[in-house]
């Protein structure tokens, strides 16, 4: 539609000597040291609190979605769980929030993982699957797992062009999704064209610098310029 459906929190460092610094270069070591549940706490407390005011000021139905890590699906995943209970005080619906994951947490094939996106999905969040197409997880465990949303890695649509494999791999991807009842975000949108041969493809959503960069909330894009 070309409207702003949702968005992604993104999380960075501001290290006051050696400034800026971006998840990759810390998340590891934070899941490494356990650091990465208390995060993911503050994470959520930071998104809860703008989806409070978005909701009530900007956009009625918004919805934000937040990484998680697999670290944070061990313990019976108490934590998360709790998070339906922190939106319901804060007087918001489940779907106000999404959750991504990636394909390593599917491949632990645990029976606590399955059980807490059961419940996180049964109290209405969205589960959307990260940079689906780069790991090494079969394609049955988009059977045993209820995912809502496919996310077609950026791989695939960098370099994006009319009738190149790329588009072929997309294009299968959108197919199986909706075959299987899932919506598909296509990442790291960055041209024209990217986006219009994914909306042709029958891609639901898109996501990149073609829309946005990364902004800080008060600085956020509600409508395209």
């Amino acid at each position: 539609t070309g409207l702003i459906h949702k968005a992604e929190a993104l999380v960075r460092w501001q290290h006051p000597q050696k400034g800026l610094i971006y998840p990759e270069e810390f998340i590891s070591a934070a899941e490494e040291a356990g650091l990465i549940v208390e995060i993911g706490e503050w994470v959520f407390q930071q998104v809860l609190d703008q989806l409070v005011d978005w909701r009530k000021y900007r956009c009625a139905n918004f919805e934000i979605s937040i990484n998680t890590s697999p670290v944070q699906y061990r313990d019976d995943g108490a934590n998360l769980l709790a998070w339906l209970d922190r939106l319901s005080e804060a007087n918001l619906p489940g779907n106000a929030l999404g959750i991504e994951i990636t394909e390593s947490l599917l491949m632990e094939n645990r029976l606590e993982v399955s059980h807490n996106l059961t419940q996180l999905r049964n109290g209405g969040i969205a589960i959307s699957l990260d940079d689906f197409g780069t790991g090494y997880s079969s394609l049955s465990y988009l059977q045993k797992f209820k995912i809502d949303y496919l996310k077609i890695d950026k791989s695939f649509v960098h370099d994006l062009k009319p009738e190149s494999d790329n588009l072929v791999m997309c294009e299968a991807i959108i197919v199986m999704a909706h075959k299987l009842n899932l919506k598909v975000i296509g990442e790291g949108v960055e041209t024209e064209q990217q986006k219009e041969l994914l909306k042709q493809a029958g891609c639901d959503y898109a996501q990149g610098l073609f829309f946005s960069c990364p902004v800080a909330a008060k600085e956020f894009p509600f409508e395209l310029s």
